[in-house]
């Protein structure tokens, strides 16, 4: 039971950055406004369960605190849940065709403005249960509901406001383009900055079909699950304007006790400064 902590945060953003080239290196630096659609945090100080050898009683001792948002929920922009956020990468050319590159992305943080609904579980308790020496006994037997038990150590408040770090991504990829640059193949390592959160891995393949059309697929190794198959496609309009669509969880979709592990995207890029 513990340590057990977990934090879903629902979010879109807006970013606009820079890119500098010398020579084989290349340095890039973003920032951005967040508009959060949804937050839910709950995270264990103390928990353990404990029946004794003889099953004469049961201790249970929890200490868990949780908060979900409960004000206004719009998906693209909410003025009542803001905050920025900021990106810096850089990339090395190895040789023709092939660079590495790393990043750091999604450093901020969004304020959650409502009602935000806060509850504390926080007990020692041990059950002994109740001996019944006649059948009689059991007529006039009380027995805690659920609800009253409930009562006695889990408390509710709400809050008018509250700060959610964004987590944190962290990522190493090679790349190597060939065939007069119309495939595309990578190998990404990545890290989420979260306390349960493993390692990454990710390798994709993709083809540029045409100057304005290319489709892929990638394999990745989840950071809170196994394995599972995606595809991508991107979409380029003219020289300034792209399009990148993304899928991860090809395995979910026919597996329906993976729906959590659900994963996908849709990035939009303008370059103003063509």
């Amino acid at each position: 039971m513990h340590p057990f902590g977990f934090q879903n945060v629902e979010y879109s953003y807006l970013k606009a950055g820079i890119e500098r080239k010398w020579n084989r290196f290349t340095l890039t630096g973003k920032i951005g406004l967040a508009a959060g659609y949804d937050v839910f945090t709950v995270n264990t100080e103390r928990g353990s369960l404990f029946t004794a050898n003889d099953g004469k009683y049961l201790d249970l001792s929890v200490k868990m605190n949780s908060a979900d948002w409960i004000g206004n929920k719009r998906l693209i922009w909410n003025s009542d849940a803001l905050g920025f956020l900021v990106d810096a990468g850089c990339n090395v050319r190895l040789f023709k065709g092939s660079y590495i590159e790393a990043s750091v992305s999604n450093v901020g943080s969004i304020s959650w403005n409502g009602n935000i609904k806060e509850r504390t579980a926080d007990t020692l308790y041990r059950y002994e249960g109740t001996v019944i020496n006649n059948l009689l006994d059991t007529f006039s037997l009380s027995v805690k509901s659920v609800k009253t038990l409930e009562s006695e150590f889990i408390k509710d408040y709400y809050s008018q406001s509250r700060k959610t770090n964004l987590p944190v991504h962290y990522s190493v990829s090679l790349n190597h383009f060939w065939a007069e640059n119309t495939w595309h193949a990578n190998l990404e390592v990545g890290k989420l900055d979260g306390k349960y959160a493993d390692p990454y891995f990710m390798i994709g393949c993709n083809h540029i079909v045409t100057n304005f059309f290319s489709a892929g697929i990638r394999i990745k190794k989840f950071s809170y699950s196994g394995w599972d198959a995606g595809v991508q496609t991107g979409i380029k309009l003219g020289k300034s304007f792209g399009i990148l669509l993304y899928w991860d969880s090809v395995g979910g979709i026919l597996d329906d006790s993976r729906e959590m592990n659900w994963s996908g995207g849709l990035h939009v890029r303008w370059n103003l400064l063509n």
